[in-house]
């Protein structure tokens, strides 16, 4: 396969271009130079199954299940050549931890179809289990002038990131999970590209005495999914204001929060990471850390998570599969696909 063929060599080129382009900030000239390259690298074929009109109803179509209904041209049917310039592309909105967070989701995708292969389970996405099943959409016309963005999409992919006259005004929903949460056997035993997502949040929790714990822990069943699963629009009103607020909590269990909040943070460069603190600075005190399910760790105890403020949303389930199987999700509340921005932009055009 493409992926398994290219996988380390784009990992490691990659990084290293990232790694100069965090410490300059220059992620929205990397986001700008990677797009138009891969756009010129696909014939007018691919360019049409690529390149869409930026409208809200075509950028907010999202979700992270496998489905066969999905905007863009996948890896399967990419050159080498540009296979490598799509993971450039990945590479300019992520850091280097979201970039491997990301990678690695995706091969997992071919560990779930051997298994599913050998157990002879007629799963309706057999066909789906694939690591080159990753849609690229393009949205508008790469440019340092005028609106456009992209979308990376697969199953627990869905990354999508906006640009206005030459910078950045979105990185969110950004959504990544992962099918195992650990690696049971073979030679990837053990991995958790997820791992830190799960352990600082419980890290905060067993910091919790009694009563703080009551609080926090606001079911002991955990729901089917994270709860604002692929809606367009969430809101401070639309998920529920109960768990733990942070003004309840001691200045060191505060810091546990807030590493927890930045594992969240952190997967886009640095550049971006401004934007996200800023939503957590605007929720001040008015934060939530809410639990439900188990709180005992490990397979076969499902459990689910949330942080939000009056501005931002973190989710985090592990449900399915025996609670080996993972869902997170940033949302920003104002600006998830620069919706807030755009607004604005609208608004300043027209008069």
């Amino acid at each position: 396969m493409l992926f398994r063929n290219y996988f380390v060599f784009v990992i490691i080129g990659v990084l290293s271009v990232l790694s100069s382009a965090i410490a300059s900030d220059e992620s929205n000239v990397l986001m700008i130079d990677s797009a138009s390259h891969f756009l010129k690298s696909l014939d007018e074929e691919q360019q049409k199954k690529t390149k869409f009109q930026f409208t809200q109803e075509n950028f907010e179509a999202w979700h992270y299940i496998p489905m066969r209904q999905r905007s863009g041209i996948k890896y399967a049917d990419m050159t080498p050549t540009q296979v490598r310039l799509a993971d450039t592309l990945v590479a300019s909105g992520l850091s280097r931890i979201g970039y491997h967070k990301a990678k690695t989701i995706m091969s997992l995708e071919q560990l779930v179809l051997e298994r599913e292969m050998e157990d002879g389970r007629p799963s309706p996405f057999v066909d789906l289990r694939n690591p080159d099943f990753y849609y690229f959409a393009i949205f508008g016309e790469p440019s340092s002038n005028g609106l456009w963005g992209w979308r990376v999409e697969g199953h627990h992919i869905s990354f999508h990131f906006a640009m206005l006259d030459g910078k950045i005004i979105t990185s969110s929903p950004l959504f990544m999970g992962s099918e195992p949460h650990e690696v049971q056997d073979g030679p990837r035993k053990g991995i958790r590209v997820l791992g830190e997502e799960e352990n600082k949040a419980r890290a905060l929790l067993n910091s919790l005495d009694k009563a703080q714990r009551k609080t926090a822990l606001i079911s002991d069943k955990a729901p089917n999914d994270i709860h604002t699963r692929n809606m367009s629009v969430v809101s401070f009103e639309v998920v529920p204001q109960k768990g733990l607020k942070k003004s309840d909590m001691t200045s060191e269990q505060q810091k546990l929060l807030q590493i927890l909040i930045e594992e969240y943070i952190n997967n886009v460069p640095l550049d971006l990471r401004g934007i996200r603190k800023q939503r957590v600075s605007e929720s001040g005190d008015d934060i939530y850390f809410a639990w439900m399910g188990d709180t005992v760790p490990g397979i076969g105890h499902p459990h689910y998570y949330r942080v939000h403020g009056t501005s931002f949303l973190i989710e985090y389930d592990n449900i399915q599969n025996n609670a080996n199987h993972v869902h997170t999700v940033w949302r920003d509340y104002e600006n998830d696909f620069g919706r807030d921005v755009l607004a604005e932009h609208y608004r300043s055009h027209h008069e």
